[in-house]
């Protein structure tokens, strides 16, 4: 009987330790975004991790967030993945600019304003981001592209430069602030999640960002004119925790590769 016992229990222990080890062989990767639920770049991210997931056969379980589901903000998107709070994040140049300088020049106004010089401009740069964020916060690049044309969204309608003298806008970079104050504007720094609420409340008189964002946020609801100047590209970065990709199996590292080029 006490032989039966102890064979009982070595191969509940051997069952239970095989049950975990099959649990811990599963890597587990967090995604950031900084936008809402609802915003295409958080469903377009949601939609990659999921197809990762199941390309991978669960190997590499990546879990989406969006903003007000993990307590960052565009801000700290850099700092958290550098330091593995999270291993994936993507964010707009022009809202970490503080942190990295470097890398937004796509956000000079009238130099790159459509998805041909887009495109160029990124395959001109080749690996100068990766090695700016390799060296600053060991941060690997895994796919670079654009939100379209910035435009001024405004409650009040805007034909000329100077009828923006005095109004409050929504600005998401420096250099929108420059121009905007070259222009007589009032620029103000407002991060996305809460543009809404800021032009429902009247805190601005309008906002910079795309039609398609725009679109997003459901803004038609506030803001009724464009001011069309389709002066910029939006360079957003989609980037993993250098140390977190190079542990993984090569296999599913050339997996995460091959999914960020489709």
């Amino acid at each position: 009987m006490f032989r039966k016992i102890l064979f009982l229990t070595l191969v509940f222990a051997v069952g239970m330790a095989w049950a975990v080890s099959g649990e811990a062989g599963a890597i587990k990767w967090r995604y950031f975004t900084y936008v809402s639920p609802n915003d295409f770049h958080a469903k377009m991210n949601k939609a990659w991790a999921e197809d990762v997931t199941k390309a991978s056969n669960g190997k590499l379980e990546i879990t989406h967030f969006a903003a007000g589901e993990l307590p960052y903000k565009s801000a700290d998107v850099v700092k958290a993945v550098a330091t593995n709070q999270i291993e994936m994040g993507q964010v707009g140049a022009g809202l970490v600019a503080g942190d990295l300088p470097e890398l937004n020049v796509f956000s000079m106004p009238f130099i790159c304003t459509s998805y041909p010089q887009f495109s160029a401009a990124v395959k001109a740069m080749g690996t100068i981001p990766d090695e700016v964020l390799n060296k600053k916060f060991g941060i690997r690049v895994t796919m670079h592209w654009p939100i379209p044309a910035q435009n001024i969204w405004l409650t009040q309608r805007v034909e000329k430069l100077d009828e923006l003298k005095g109004r409050k806008i929504r600005t998401w970079n420096p250099q929108q602030v420059e121009m905007l104050q070259l222009f007589g504007a009032s620029p103000m720094t407002i991060d996305p999640s809460e543009v809404v609420v800021a032009l429902q409340r009247k805190v601005v008189d309008g906002a910079i960002t795309s039609a398609l964002s725009a679109n997003d946020w459901k803004a038609y609801d506030i803001v009724k004119f464009g001011f069309m100047l389709n002066f910029t590209m939006a360079h957003q970065f989609t980037f993993a925790n250098a140390a977190a990709f190079n542990a993984l199996p090569s296999d599913l590292q050339k997996l995460v590769v091959a999914k960020s080029e489709e």
